[in-house]
């Protein structure tokens, strides 16, 4: 099982040979586009992304989408933390965002990642924390999931909240 540290080693070799400033991809808040200046070079730096992910049993391979949404090295090296361990954001967003919907009268405002749980999708304290049990059925249908604590799932203040959460318990950590 792929570590984080492991992976973020990997990811940092892998950004060092596309980009003219190496020393700025040992920096996970530096950013992809702006310090790192990628641009041209991205389909090299998918590859080896999707290399580093594919090593592994179960490993998932890294596609232009995946990288789309990325903006800094953390960014690269949760997603490719994820694949690597064979699940992706985009899986765990779809069905956080079904859950969701079917625990409020909003469910227009679950498909955005910005809206607040119980501002905008009128979701109690008590029914956040009742999510966790959802929460946890979604991580464990992955091979490294882990359980979603009610705690935990009460502190979610956002859609985003919820997804990243469940993401991380899918991924074992």
């Amino acid at each position: 099982m792929p570590t984080r540290d492991e992976i973020k080693n990997q990811v940092i070799i892998a950004l060092s040979k596309v980009t003219a400033y190496p020393d700025l991809a040992k920096k996970e808040e530096s950013g992809l586009w702006n310090d790192l200046k990628i641009g041209q070079n991205v389909s090299t730096m998918v590859g080896l992304l999707s290399d580093i992910a594919k090593s592994y049993p179960g490993g998932k391979e890294v596609t232009m989408n995946d990288v789309g949404g990325s903006k800094t090295v953390k960014d690269v090296i949760d997603l490719v933390f994820g694949l690597a361990r064979g699940v992706t954001r985009d899986e765990i967003k779809n069905q956080v965002i079904i859950a969701l919907s079917k625990v409020t009268s909003f469910p227009e405002f679950a498909k955005k990642e910005e809206s607040l749980l119980y501002n905008d999708l009128g979701i109690g304290p008590a029914a956040l924390q009742a999510m966790a049990g959802t929460y946890t059925k979604i991580a464990k249908n992955y091979k490294y999931g882990i359980e979603v604590s009610m705690g935990d799932a009460g502190d979610c203040n956002t859609v985003k909240d919820a997804i990243d959460l469940v993401f991380d318990r899918a991924k074992g950590v």
